[in-house]
């Protein structure tokens, strides 16, 4: 359908250049570190929880319910003009028409921003240590 998303299994062929780009950093023993902006919400199973403008936060009209969190400060009048306001922090929750995804409020997807880096063999940069940490489960790279 027009409206289904998209869940694309990422491989390194999908991004033109980036194979030669590894090549020549193995070759060279250098290090890559791939970084992007803050990420986009995919539409799975959301709630629409009350009626607004944007997608990902309301006025705050009405007391904040589970999922939600009311944020003011100089930046969000800046942005806005209002005091305060209401945002998702939850990724199931949504304030305007079902769409293929959604940018705003302050889920972990719409706030981090990712960064890997990489580098083949065993050795470390200096300063820099491995970490076996598992990635967030949202964060399906």
């Amino acid at each position: 359908m027009k409206a289904d998303q998209l869940r694309l299994r990422w491989t390194i062929a999908q991004f033109k250049g980036l194979d030669a780009l590894l090549a020549e950093a193995r070759s060279s023993e250098r290090t890559v570190i791939l970084s992007s902006d803050h990420g986009h919400l995919l539409d799975q199973d959301t709630e629409l929880r009350a009626s607004s403008p944007s997608t990902r936060w309301r006025e705050p009209s009405l007391e904040s319910y589970p999922g939600e969190i009311k944020l003011g400060g100089a930046r969000i009048k800046a942005a806005c003009g209002l005091d305060e306001v209401v945002l998702a922090w939850s990724e199931r929750l949504r304030y305007a028409s079902k769409r293929n995804g959604y940018h705003g409020g302050c889920s972990p997807q719409e706030a981090l921003v990712p960064v890997a880096s990489y580098r083949h063999g065993p050795r470390m940069d200096e300063g820099w240590y491995g970490s076996d940490e598992a990635p967030p489960i949202w964060w399906r790279i």
